[in-house]
């Protein structure tokens, strides 16, 4: 423990230090000296070659002019960085800068910003949200830009129509734009598949569980697992919950809980008024299924109804 000698770093000199290592040459310096390029110091090393230095390697956070840090790294003044951000690594709570060069760039940045923003709400008046979308804009760009999330819905996006997004995400579902059967078989009456949900998230999960569980060509399961359109190959049954927001953002578009058929401009994506579909079980002879007239949602003889598929985004 300890020794007096000139740090590990080349050039320099110091009036005190402290070396904790095996060897005269290795170890951890701790240096002062009056002045000079490094007035305090600390510095790991084998003979002139730095080595990393760890801070609380087995977890905890650490402060630098605070006794209580509340991050994996804290400065006093407010500086942040925490793994546990949503982005990993993230420096948050950024105090303001206090040179004048540094309050001017960032006024200069925030000046930028803004003009930005006010050129994108212009932008949003003078092109439609579907001419933004083919553009390359996400839905999630759109929507964070100032447009109302009902004129999002039944826009042509990724292979289909929109008719969900986690506003917060970004991430959506869209529809098909056209059946892909007029009457196909749930499948496997009198068979359980077992493990299916209702839940908005699941339909994927669901349509794999049936495919994998009911060996019958053309049921409507696989119809979505195998279709190939729009460019993509993922599409899937919709679970009931999923089905539901199909209804209600394409089908349903008006709100009044009436379809009349295709020919209605309110009925984006040209929906029969007849029973569709999901991918959620009842039990061994019944799945859920839809009215696209009114909405309800029945649990039906696993026989022949209509089948649109569905894709994540």
């Amino acid at each position: 423990l300890g020794g007096y000698t000139d740090p590990l770093i080349p050039g320099n000199t110091s009036n005190g230090i402290l070396r904790i290592g095996a060897a005269f040459n290795d170890g951890l310096d701790i240096g002062k000296k009056a002045g000079g390029t490094f007035d305090v110091w600390l510095q790991a090393g084998f003979s002139g070659n730095a080595d990393p230095i760890s801070l609380q390697p087995l977890g905890g956070n650490v402060g630098i002019g605070l006794l209580s840090p509340s991050a994996k790294l804290e400065v006093e003044g407010g500086i942040k960085a925490d793994s546990l951000d949503l982005q990993s690594g993230l420096i948050k709570n950024v105090a303001d800068p206090i040179s004048a060069q540094d309050a001017a760039t960032k006024a200069y940045v925030d000046a930028l910003e803004a003009q930005v923003n006010l050129l994108f709400s212009y932008l949003g008046n003078l092109i439609t949200v579907q001419e933004r979308l083919d553009l390359g804009e996400t839905p999630k760009h759109i929507f964070d830009s100032g447009i109302v999330i009902d004129s999002i819905w039944g826009k042509t996006y990724q292979g289909g129509l929109i008719f969900y997004m986690n506003t917060t995400t970004g991430a959506g579902y869209v529809s098909a734009a056209t059946d892909q059967s007029s009457g196909a078989e749930w499948g496997c009456l009198g068979t359980s598949i077992g493990g299916t949900s209702a839940a908005v998230g699941t339909g994927q999960a669901n349509t794999t569980a049936i495919v994998n569980g009911c060996p019958t060509a053309g049921i409507a399961a696989r119809l979505c697992d195998d279709l190939v359109y729009g460019g993509y190959d993922d599409w899937f049954l919709p679970s009931k919950d999923e089905l539901n927001l199909m209804w209600e953002n394409l089908a349903d578009s008006d709100g009044n809980n009436s379809n009349s058929g295709p020919s209605d401009p309110n009925n984006i994506g040209g929906f029969e008024v007849t029973f569709y579909w999901s991918s959620s079980e009842f039990n061994d002879f019944n799945a859920w299924g839809q009215y696209f007239s009114d909405g309800n949602q029945l649990n039906l003889n696993k026989n022949f109804d209509r089948v649109r598929a569905i894709r994540a985004f």
